[in-house]
Formats: C-alpha cells, structure tokens, sequence
C-alpha cells in the first residue's frame, strides 16, 4: 500500500509567462487513476532565471492551493524544471582500463565508474550535471554497443551526452521551492520533459526533432536510437511576437498577447482584407485588419523558424536525412505556424500533444475533464504532465535523485559537490 506522501506525483513548470502545475493521482497498485493541472501568470523569472524569489515563490503557493484543492490532496514534493539560455550540453569521454592481464566481465560497478570518470571530465567547476545519456561503450577499442554489462573485456570506453546548469541556479531554484513549502523530487531539463509527454519510444528510436517553444526560450532536441543526441536553448520565444504587437500596434503587452492567441496568424495569405478586429483601447474601441497583425507576427516566427534551421542544418546527425519535427509549446497553437515550420525547415512538422493515456499497466485512468475538453491546448502543459511522467518512471525504476541523499538536504549536497570539484581540479 502506498504512503500518503506517494499518491501524488506532482510537475511544476517555471515558465517565463505562465506557471503550470500538473499533479497525478496514483491507486493502491502504483498507477495513475487522474490527472489535474492548473496554470497562473509568472512573476519574478524571466528566461528561465529568477529574478524575483519572493513573487514567484507566493505565486507557487497560490497555484498550488488550487490544485490542492482539485485532487483534495496536500502537494509536499515536486519534480521541477530548469531551463536557461546558460543551459549547456556537451559530450564527454572516459577509458578505463578492467584488469592488468587477460580479460574480466564488465560488472554494473565498472559501468558506474567509467560514467562517473567521463561526467568529471566533462564537467567544469561552477556546473551541477542534470541529466547523462549514455550514447556509446566500447570494450577493446572495437566493439560497441549500450550496454556492456555481463560482456569479457580488457578496456571499457564511454561516450555521454551531457547537460548541465549552474550551480547557482539551481540553488535558486531549490530555495525557491522550499520557501513555497516544498520539497525538490528532481530537478529537469524542460525540454527532456517535454519529450516524455509528447514523443513515443518508436519516434525516438527512428529518430525526430523535438521543437519547445516557450515565452522566452526555444529549446531544440534531437533523438536518434532512443537516445538524445543534440539538445541546445535559442534566447527567442512566443514573448517576442507579442512584444512586437505591442510596440507596432502600441498595445498593452497583455492585450497584445491576448490579441496574438485570439486573432494571429503566422501568414497572412489565407486572411481576407476586409476582415477585421474590435481592440478596446482606454475606453472606445477601435478596429485593426487581422492582415496587420498577421503582418506583424509573420516576421518574427519566420526568424525564429530560420534560426531553428540554422541549428538544425549545422547538425551532423540531421545531414541529408528528413526526421520529422514535433513542435510543442503555446506558440505552436498559432494559427498557419506548422505550415510555415514545414516551408522554411523543409521537414515535415506536426503538433506535439501531450499523451492521451499515462502509462498505466492493468488499470485505466480516469483523467481530469479539463484535459480531455481542451485537447491540442494541453501543449501548454507539456512540460508540467512530462515531468510526472519523469517522477513515475523513476518511481517504476526504483531510481534515487541527488536530492534524496539520507540527510535530504540540497545544500549540503551542492557544498560536498563543490568540494569535490575542487579537490578534483586543485
């Protein structure tokens, strides 16, 4: 039987626009029986950082109470995302040899060591490692493969694909979370997320591009082999279109995003001339042509589809093949932005929707009415309902987190870390 504090999966988004919360109910037999979410304006974080902890810290606990409310449960941990344009990721390399003479099988511990000896060298003083990905062993300088374990060898090899944060931001983060009353489960890659709830393993495996456009980050991913290959953040998001409604049209930056969600178009060859938008303004209002606001828009989503495929054409792993982009996040509810997507990257496109179904073995969920109501609007919880994703099948796995060490403590963890580091470099 489950514990009180194991009922309940939750996911918070730190968006730069909106804050999202999703948080899944489990049954006695460990799957899912509902899922809700709820979302409220961000204040104090601005492209993934925080700015303001106080502010953001109220609006989590607010948001929270609401859920709270929703699943008649008290939240106390949380998986939590990161993202920045800091953000790095890397590949990184070990060699070790396994015995002096003759060979030796490659135990679980000899695969622990090699990884660990690849993430300090590929890891510099000020960073904290969030996720590893594993892309390629070697045993004896000529066999590959994905797992070694169990296999005769004399020296063992390790590609991984890094990606890693700053030290300081995630201690923002975790003293954000705690000051909201919480507890940090893990804290996650948003991009990473997001792929849990929108991308089957089959997709991963034959390989495809996942496109995370937030308010004021794009994040790109590229799997191949069920294993992420490219991941990198664009300083650009869904807050830059509304910023220049604003300052063409001279609107509120809030009524020129309500405006953007409402009445705006990626293109402007399907928009008729004479049709036509009532924007209240002081207190009259006044009527602006769709055409103009879809002449605003076009330019920017058309710089930030031409910076994506400048990215993408410069990887190795996308030359002269055609993997299909999956692109999620508010944005990619604007209106005509996935034929424009297809036209300038030259890939077919599709909305990334979050799973209609969370992996439950012999029991079928019952989901919150709102998320089966508002269908392709779920993107905008994509990372929220990925990161439940992410706690269950840690949960599935029996997986620790750094921040489930035995004192529980964040802090102690990063202090030991930095020592580490430094004894490791001086």
């Amino acid at each position: 039987m489950l514990s009180p504090n194991n009922k309940i999966i939750c996911g918070v988004d730190l968006g730069s626009h909106r804050l999202k919360i999703a948080a899944g109910l489990l049954n006695r037999n460990g799957d899912f029986s509902s899922l809700e979410y709820t979302s409220a304006k961000s204040y104090g974080i601005g492209a993934g950082l925080l700015t303001d902890i106080s502010s953001m810290s109220r609006t989590l606990r607010e948001a929270l109470g609401i859920l709270e409310r929703k699943i008649r449960h008290t939240i106390k941990r949380v998986y939590i995302n990161i993202n920045a344009k800091d953000l790095v990721s890397r590949y990184a390399s070990a060699a070790m040899p396994l015995c002096d003479r003759g060979n030796k099988i490659v135990t679980a511990q000899d695969v622990s060591l090699i990884k660990s000896q690849a993430c300090s060298l590929g890891l510099k003083l000020e960073e904290e490692i969030i996720h590893e990905f594993p892309c390629r062993y070697v045993l004896d300088d000529q066999n590959e493969m994905q797992n070694p374990n169990g296999l005769y060898g004399h020296k063992l090899s390790v590609d991984l694909y890094l990606i890693a944060a700053k030290l300081a931001h995630i201690e923002n983060i975790v003293k954000l979370t705690n000051q909201a009353g919480l507890e940090v489960e893990d804290v996650v890659f948003s991009g990473l997320a997001a792929s849990l709830s929108v991308l089957d393993t089959n997709l991963k495996t034959r390989g495809c591009v996942l496109i995370d456009i937030g308010a004021d980050l794009t994040q790109i991913l590229l799997f191949k082999d069920n294993i992420l290959r490219f991941a990198e953040v664009i300083n650009y998001g869904g807050n830059n279109i509304t910023q220049a409604i604003s300052e063409v049209i001279k609107l509120p930056f809030e009524l020129a995003e309500e405006i953007k969600e409402t009445y705006g178009s990626a293109t402007s060859k399907d928009i008729n001339d004479s049709e036509e938008v009532m924007i209240k303004k002081d207190d009259s209002y006044r009527p602006i042509k769709r055409r103009v606001i879809s002449s605003v828009i076009e330019p920017e989503v058309t710089q930030l589809l031409t910076r994506l495929k400048e990215k993408l054409d410069s990887s190795t792993y996308l030359r002269g093949i055609d993997y299909p982009i999956i692109i999620t996040g508010g944005t990619g509810l604007l209106d005509g932005l996935l034929e424009l997507a297809e036209s300038i990257l030259c890939r077919p496109v599709k909305l990334g929707i979050p799973k209609a179904q969370l992996p439950a073995q012999n029991y079928q969920p019952r989901y919150g009415k709102d998320l089966l109501s508002l269908s392709s609007r779920s993107v905008i919880y994509a990372t929220a309902i990925g990161l439940i994703l992410y706690g269950f099948n840690l949960k599935q796995e029996n997986k620790l987190t750094i921040f489930q060490s035995p004192d529980k403590n964040i802090f102690t963890y990063l202090t030991g870390r930095m020592k580490d580091i430094y004894s490791e470099y001086f």
